[in-house]
């Protein structure tokens, strides 16, 4: 068997999940600034 197990697995998106989310909202935030520049304050709904 290749990889970790189901456990292991768990563990992992435990402890480096909240170090890894922040690069994927950064992406997103990235997209907004370059669709409305960086002068403009955007409000989620």
């Amino acid at each position: 068997m290749t990889g970790f197990g189901r456990k292991r697995w768990t563990m992992a998106g435990i402890v480096f999940g909240p170090l890894v989310w922040p690069m994927f909202m950064m992406k997103k935030r990235m997209q907004l600034n370059r669709l409305f520049g960086f002068e403009q304050l955007i409000f989620r709904a």
